[in-house]
């Protein structure tokens, strides 16, 4: 009582009546809100519920985000506070009932045979552990070998090929639709020491036959 009367420099000896008399605290609140001009609850309880509606519908704020809102809304039209859980109470049932209106609106606009697709997809089939919704919104623990890519059959070239095609390579004729190794035919002979490479390796292919025809 003391801190209260020092914080508004009031007489402490004018306060014992909140000791002795309990209407004393109701008649001050009163006294309050008639000089400072603010109202009552109940006179702006229907404009703060329609305030609340509007913005579940314009927004996606969460319980406590929209509480906050409720807060703000009594003290900038001057309507007395409720306590915390008495005010989360009403800001909670239009929350929930807006909510409600609002996927009733969606769903009617719903062409049916979309609705019951979207309804399968909340049945957990057989020896399965969780809906089909739960299974399309969760990501691969792992991801398994990559293999030859999407689209790539037994006899449809690897992505790998033709960009090797591309870059002026050939596909050699024995592997259909393989994905071997490419050689490209625009590079000419290899200069350097009569039978080896530029790097020190033999040259493999380029020894003129001898007489009798058998490269030897």
């Amino acid at each position: 009582m003391a801190f209260v009367a020092d914080q508004l420099d009031v007489d402490p000896g004018r306060l014992e009546e909140y000791r002795t008399r309990a209407q004393t605290a109701y008649e001050h609140a009163w006294q309050i809100r008639d000089t400072f001009g603010y109202r009552e609850f109940s006179a702006g309880e229907e404009d703060l519920r329609a305030y609340l509606a509007a913005r579940v519908w314009a927004s996606e704020e969460g319980p406590k985000a929209l509480f906050d809102r409720a807060v703000l809304y009594l003290l900038e039209h001057q309507i007395l506070l409720l306590g915390l859980t008495v005010l989360s109470r009403p800001v909670s049932r239009v929350r929930k009932a807006e909510n409600a209106r609002l996927h009733q609106v969606v769903a009617r606009r719903i062409p049916h045979p979309v609705r019951a697709e979207l309804g399968a997809l909340l049945q957990v089939p057989d020896q399965a552990r969780f809906s089909e919704l739960e299974r399309l919104r969760t990501e691969p623990d792992r991801v398994s070998s990559p293999g030859p890519g999407p689209g790539v059959g037994p006899h449809q070239p690897d992505l790998r090929d033709r960009r090797r095609e591309g870059a002026g390579g050939r596909r050699p004729p024995d592997q259909a639709g393989g994905a071997g190794p490419v050689r490209d035919t625009r590079q000419g002979p290899r200069v350097g020491r009569p039978g080896r490479g530029p790097t020190g390796g033999h040259v493999v292919g380029h020894r003129p036959p001898s007489g009798d025809g058998l490269g030897r």
